[in-house]
């Protein structure tokens, strides 16, 4: 485990970023953290509020694409989170997601550049960058890190999310910093924005009555979902590893792939409600029709784990979020 060292997360009050600061945090680690985040997406729930009141963090708000103003120049590491994300804020603001996404990159890099002793640059990239692959028929499944990476419909303003991570990655490879690029897919847990799938089914199927009818989109897509802590486990291994240093890694889990339509029944019986009829609608936003990561090259660097279920990670998050939501 990372310990004894200066931490800067960039984006902490989001969901990764806060799960992040929330172990690298612990007292026994005797690291000292700095976040910085716009809050745009990143709340201060009761959660954040309760971890940043520790004494090892400290807390600015600010908009990334502007210059980093901190003054300090001894980091150890730095975990860049920072990015506009979301299928629907994506395609609202698609030329700003290219724009912004990309301007907080080149800030970071030139913060990077300023530290005396960073020993890592930890980017979070996207699974999305497969999105063209997936299109012309030319992605493994499960997906390797170097499967070919093709152009999608431009036109498409959902790639300009996966055109600013492939640049941000671009932008790393020809910089002479020590980094490594992560490749989340299909993390869940608690604290998550509620615009992703299983935050999104919780909330509607809480307030159905039995005997209820629900619209789900793309009840025949399947995704191979990975708990938080797991997620966790392999991020900050992976960040530590001098093995890691200029690679790309995928996070996830390639085990349990599973269709939507079964994933809604689990978090129906999770709820307790009953003879909940779902009805397919099939949503116009590009989703990818499956995204499951090959994890050879992660396993490889931490070992082999048993992965959380998605039925004990599902109730772990619903317990959460009764409790958030009974404040």
């Amino acid at each position: 485990m990372i310990n004894n060292k200066n931490i800067l997360i960039l984006g902490g009050a989001g969901f990764i970023g806060f799960h992040i600061c929330k172990v690298l945090s612990s007292e026994k680690l005797n690291n000292k953290i700095v976040i910085i985040d716009n809050f745009q997406r990143g709340s201060k729930d009761k959660s954040f509020k309760q971890l940043i009141k520790k004494k090892n963090i400290r807390l600015f708000k600010q908009d990334l694409t502007k210059k980093i103003q901190i003054k300090k120049k001894n980091f150890d590491y730095i975990f860049q989170l920072s990015a506009i994300v979301g299928v629907k804020n994506v395609i609202a603001s698609s030329f700003d997601t290219l724009k912004k996404n990309i301007l907080i990159q080149m800030n970071c890099i030139e913060f990077c550049e300023k530290q005396k002793n960073l020993e890592k640059l930890v980017f979070f990239s996207t699974s999305e960058v497969f999105l063209g692959s997936l299109e012309n028929k030319m992605l493994k499944l499960p997906s390797p890190e170097n499967n070919q990476i093709m152009l999608p419909n431009l036109k498409n303003p959902r790639t300009s999310y996966m055109f600013s991570k492939l640049y941000c990655e671009a932008l790393l490879h020809q910089s002479k910093l020590k980094f490594i690029i992560l490749r989340p897919h299909n993390i869940y847990g608690e604290r998550m924005g509620y615009s992703h799938v299983i935050p999104e089914l919780v909330k509607k199927i809480i307030k159905l009555n039995d005997f209820s009818k629900l619209k789900v989109n793309n009840l025949s897509h399947k995704r191979a979902f990975c708990y938080i802590e797991d997620a966790l486990f392999q991020i900050l291994k992976l960040a530590k590893s001098k093995k890691t240093n200029f690679g790309i890694f995928n996070i996830g889990n390639e085990k349990k792939e599973i269709k939507i339509l079964n994933l809604a029944k689990i978090l129906i019986k999770l709820l307790k409600k009953k003879k909940i009829k779902l009805i397919n609608f099939n949503s116009k936003d590009s989703s990818p029709f499956r995204r499951c990561p090959d994890m050879k090259n992660t396993q490889k660097i931490i070992g082999m784990k048993r992965f959380t279920s998605l039925e004990d990670g599902c109730k772990k998050y619903i317990d959460w979020y009764y409790d958030e939501k009974s404040l």
